[in-house]
């Protein structure tokens, strides 16, 4: 992303495009604003193209950044792309232990189309060479709630509802604890695309960039009143009754307004 922290939406489009032929095994990381994060082309036995994402690791990406002195590994999201990027070839069966000194000691399969690939997406790799996307929740009372923002080093600013699972991995990247309400994403466009996801996570994952982007619905969030996301460290105060004989701070912790505490408890710092 600009796929994710990656900078790849205009280039991802030049799909008739290629650059001059490298050497007879190389690789890079292309499309993503700087050498050090990206999708994984590679070329290799006479082909050149990206690679299938099935199995894909941090122990790959960690023998990927050390070959190209861009540090360590810090997340390997995977991308499920537009139809007319899909038509390359993908070297599958990529697998390192993460101690090899290049991509050339680990094992590789051979190249083959995007329906040999299970996952039927591509790999990409974020070292810690690179830069790095931001994320936030925006207007919900506090940095722990509020609608999902993914902010690019370049291109878009992505902002999709999340479902229970993604929406807990986001939360705990903001260090804000689980993901206590989650929202409730729409696309637009067609029919059988509910229930689909822009973003779909396993739930474990330590970062929102560890898991996988689909670009084919990218231009399609629709963005409801319920689109809010809680986490677990969201807290919120008011003052309530200000017209009545007992007025008092009301605190929201969670997703629910807690309880109301009188004045006579709130306590104020002396100054110095």
């Amino acid at each position: 992303m600009a796929l994710f922290p990656l900078g790849l939406w205009p280039l991802l489009l030049a799909c008739g495009t290629r650059p001059p032929a490298p050497a007879a095994e190389s690789l890079a990381l292309v499309r993503g604003g700087n050498r050090c994060e990206g999708l994984l082309q590679v070329q290799s036995l006479g082909q050149q193209g990206l690679v299938c994402g099935d199995h894909w690791g941090l122990r790959e990406a960690s023998v990927i950044c050390r070959q190209l002195g861009c540090g360590r590994a810090l997340y390997v999201p995977t991308y499920v792309v537009w139809p007319q990027e899909a038509q390359q070839s993908l070297l599958q069966g990529v697998q390192c232990q993460g101690v090899e000194a290049s991509l050339w000691d680990c094992s590789l399969g051979k190249w083959g189309s995007l329906n040999g690939c299970e996952c039927e997406c591509i790999g990409a790799v974020h070292c810690s060479g690179g830069k790095l996307a931001s994320l936030g929740l925006r207007g919900g009372g506090s940095p722990c709630a509020g609608t999902p923002v993914i902010r690019m080093t370049e291109g878009p600013v992505i902002s999709c509802g999340l479902y229970q699972k993604e929406a807990s991995v986001f939360c705990r990247r903001l260090g804000c604890g689980p993901a206590l309400q989650a929202s409730r994403p729409h696309l637009t466009g067609h029919p059988g695309w509910l229930g689909s996801k822009v973003i779909s996570c396993q739930g474990t994952e330590s970062s929102i960039f560890n898991c996988r982007f689909n670009l084919n619905f990218l231009d399609h969030c629709d963005l409801p009143t319920d689109s809010e996301v809680v986490c677990a460290g969201h807290t919120e105060a008011r003052l309530v009754g200000g017209e009545h004989p007992a007025p008092g701070l009301e605190v929201r912790a969670g997703p629910d307004l807690g309880h109301r505490l009188p004045r006579r408890t709130w306590t104020w710092p002396r100054p110095t």
